[in-house]
Protein backbone atom coordinates (compact mmCIF):
# COMPACT_ATOMS: atom_id res chain seq x y z
CA UNK A 1 0.00 0.00 0.00
CA UNK A 2 1.10 3.55 -0.68
CA UNK A 3 0.74 6.82 1.23
CA UNK A 4 -0.55 9.96 -0.47
CA UNK A 5 3.05 11.02 -1.15
CA UNK A 6 3.75 7.77 -3.03
CA UNK A 7 5.97 6.23 -0.33
CA UNK A 8 5.32 2.75 1.02
CA UNK A 9 2.73 2.73 3.83
CA UNK A 10 4.03 1.66 7.22
CA UNK A 11 2.15 -1.24 8.78
CA UNK A 12 0.77 0.78 11.69
CA UNK A 13 -2.66 -0.02 13.06
CA UNK A 14 -4.16 2.70 15.23
CA UNK A 15 -6.44 2.14 18.20
CA UNK A 16 -8.71 5.15 18.59
CA UNK A 17 -11.56 6.29 20.80
CA UNK A 18 -12.38 8.76 23.49
CA UNK A 19 -10.30 9.14 26.62
CA UNK A 20 -10.69 6.31 29.12
CA UNK A 21 -12.19 3.68 26.83
CA UNK A 22 -9.41 1.07 27.15
CA UNK A 23 -6.99 1.94 24.34
CA UNK A 24 -3.81 1.99 26.41
CA UNK A 25 -4.54 -1.31 28.19
CA UNK A 26 -5.17 -2.93 24.83
CA UNK A 27 -1.99 -1.58 23.24
CA UNK A 28 0.04 -2.71 26.28
CA UNK A 29 -1.39 -6.23 25.85
CA UNK A 30 -0.42 -6.18 22.16
CA UNK A 31 3.09 -5.12 23.17
CA UNK A 32 3.22 -8.09 25.56
CA UNK A 33 2.45 -10.30 22.53
CA UNK A 34 5.66 -9.00 20.91
CA UNK A 35 4.32 -6.24 18.66
CA UNK A 36 6.02 -2.87 18.28
CA UNK A 37 3.70 -0.40 20.04
CA UNK A 38 3.59 3.31 20.79
CA UNK A 39 1.52 4.94 23.50
CA UNK A 40 -0.44 8.18 23.59
CA UNK A 41 2.11 10.99 23.68
CA UNK A 42 -0.48 13.48 24.94
CA UNK A 43 -0.80 11.65 28.27
CA UNK A 44 2.90 12.09 29.07
CA UNK A 45 2.94 15.68 27.84
CA UNK A 46 -0.11 16.57 29.95
CA UNK A 47 1.46 14.94 33.02
CA UNK A 48 4.64 16.94 32.39
CA UNK A 49 2.69 20.22 32.14
CA UNK A 50 0.69 19.44 35.29
CA UNK A 51 3.89 18.59 37.17
CA UNK A 52 5.27 22.00 36.16
CA UNK A 53 1.97 23.56 37.33
CA UNK A 54 1.26 24.84 33.81
CA UNK A 55 -2.13 25.32 32.21
CA UNK A 56 -3.30 22.50 29.93
CA UNK A 57 -5.63 23.49 27.11
CA UNK A 58 -6.19 20.24 25.21
CA UNK A 59 -8.29 22.08 22.61
CA UNK A 60 -5.76 24.73 21.64
CA UNK A 61 -3.96 24.60 18.29
CA UNK A 62 -0.65 25.22 20.10
CA UNK A 63 -1.08 22.22 22.40
CA UNK A 64 -2.13 19.97 19.52
CA UNK A 65 0.69 21.21 17.27
CA UNK A 66 3.10 19.93 19.95
CA UNK A 67 1.25 16.59 20.15
CA UNK A 68 1.36 16.25 16.36
CA UNK A 69 5.15 16.68 16.50
CA UNK A 70 5.37 13.89 19.09
CA UNK A 71 3.10 11.66 17.00
CA UNK A 72 5.09 12.35 13.81
CA UNK A 73 8.24 11.29 15.67
CA UNK A 74 6.48 8.10 16.78
CA UNK A 75 5.39 7.46 13.21
CA UNK A 76 8.90 7.88 11.83
CA UNK A 77 10.42 5.70 14.57
CA UNK A 78 8.14 2.75 13.71
CA UNK A 79 9.81 -0.08 11.80
CA UNK A 80 8.95 -0.12 8.10
CA UNK A 81 8.12 -3.78 7.61
CA UNK A 82 6.61 -5.07 10.84
CA UNK A 83 3.09 -4.75 12.18
CA UNK A 84 2.83 -1.96 14.76
CA UNK A 85 0.04 -0.71 16.99
CA UNK A 86 -0.37 2.88 18.11
CA UNK A 87 -2.49 4.23 20.96
CA UNK A 88 -3.91 7.16 18.96
CA UNK A 89 -2.56 8.70 15.77
CA UNK A 90 -2.01 12.11 14.24
CA UNK A 91 -5.68 12.52 13.20
CA UNK A 92 -6.76 12.42 16.86
CA UNK A 93 -5.35 15.93 17.31
CA UNK A 94 -7.69 17.28 14.63
CA UNK A 95 -10.68 16.17 16.72
CA UNK A 96 -9.58 18.26 19.69
CA UNK A 97 -9.34 21.56 17.79
CA UNK A 98 -12.38 23.38 16.46
CA UNK A 99 -11.70 24.21 12.81
CA UNK A 100 -8.30 22.51 12.81
CA UNK A 101 -5.79 24.32 10.59
CA UNK A 102 -5.19 22.89 7.11
CA UNK A 103 -1.59 22.12 8.12
CA UNK A 104 -2.97 19.58 10.65
CA UNK A 105 -5.06 17.90 7.94
CA UNK A 106 -2.12 17.84 5.53
CA UNK A 107 0.15 16.28 8.16
CA UNK A 108 -2.47 13.61 8.84
CA UNK A 109 -2.75 12.84 5.11
CA UNK A 110 1.05 12.62 4.68
CA UNK A 111 1.45 10.19 7.58
CA UNK A 112 -0.95 7.41 6.63
CA UNK A 113 -1.68 4.40 8.76
CA UNK A 114 -3.24 1.09 7.75
CA UNK A 115 -6.73 1.85 6.43
CA UNK A 116 -8.44 -0.13 9.20
CA UNK A 117 -8.47 1.57 12.59
CA UNK A 118 -9.79 -0.11 15.70
CA UNK A 119 -12.24 1.86 17.81
CA UNK A 120 -12.55 1.41 21.56
CA UNK A 121 -16.20 2.39 22.04
CA UNK A 122 -17.59 4.35 24.99
CA UNK A 123 -17.78 2.01 27.97
CA UNK A 124 -18.85 3.60 31.24
CA UNK A 125 -17.96 0.54 33.33
CA UNK A 126 -14.23 0.87 32.59
CA UNK A 127 -14.03 4.67 32.39
CA UNK A 128 -12.05 6.44 35.11
CA UNK A 129 -10.52 9.86 35.61
CA UNK A 130 -6.79 10.15 36.14
CA UNK A 131 -4.77 13.36 36.65
CA UNK A 132 -4.12 13.72 32.91
CA UNK A 133 -7.75 12.87 32.02
CA UNK A 134 -10.23 15.33 33.47
CA UNK A 135 -13.11 14.89 31.02
CA UNK A 136 -16.40 13.53 32.33
CA UNK A 137 -17.72 10.39 30.67
CA UNK A 138 -20.16 12.53 28.67
CA UNK A 139 -17.34 14.81 27.47
CA UNK A 140 -15.26 11.76 26.58
CA UNK A 141 -18.17 10.48 24.46
CA UNK A 142 -18.30 13.77 22.53
CA UNK A 143 -14.55 13.65 21.90
CA UNK A 144 -14.92 10.02 20.82
CA UNK A 145 -17.54 10.97 18.23
CA UNK A 146 -15.29 13.72 16.80
CA UNK A 147 -12.28 11.38 16.64
CA UNK A 148 -14.24 8.75 14.70
CA UNK A 149 -15.57 11.45 12.33
CA UNK A 150 -12.05 12.72 11.60
CA UNK A 151 -10.76 9.24 10.74
CA UNK A 152 -13.79 8.56 8.53
CA UNK A 153 -13.30 11.92 6.78
CA UNK A 154 -9.70 10.89 6.05
CA UNK A 155 -10.94 7.64 4.47
CA UNK A 156 -10.18 5.16 7.23
CA UNK A 157 -12.41 2.15 7.86
CA UNK A 158 -13.37 2.18 11.52
CA UNK A 159 -13.95 -1.17 13.21
CA UNK A 160 -15.57 -1.17 16.64
CA UNK A 161 -13.92 -3.33 19.24
CA UNK A 162 -16.19 -5.51 21.36
CA UNK A 163 -16.91 -4.50 24.94
CA UNK A 164 -14.97 -7.46 26.23
CA UNK A 165 -11.85 -8.30 28.21
CA UNK A 166 -8.50 -7.01 27.01
CA UNK A 167 -7.57 -10.58 26.00
CA UNK A 168 -10.74 -10.88 23.89
CA UNK A 169 -10.05 -7.53 22.25
CA UNK A 170 -6.51 -8.66 21.38
CA UNK A 171 -7.91 -11.84 19.79
CA UNK A 172 -10.44 -9.76 17.85
CA UNK A 173 -7.74 -7.48 16.42
CA UNK A 174 -5.34 -10.30 15.55
CA UNK A 175 -8.10 -12.24 13.80
CA UNK A 176 -9.17 -9.10 11.94
CA UNK A 177 -5.71 -8.18 10.63
CA UNK A 178 -5.08 -11.73 9.35
CA UNK A 179 -8.01 -11.43 6.92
Amino acid sequence: MRRTDGKELKRIYVVIGGPGFGKTSLVKALHEKGFYCMYDSATDYIAELLEEDKNVDRNSPEFNRKIIIYRKNQYHSAPDKEICFFDRGIPDSLAYVNNAPEEFWETARRHGYMKTVFVAPPWKEIYENIPSRTESFEEACKIHKRIVEVYETLGYKVVDLPKASVAERVKFILKHIKK
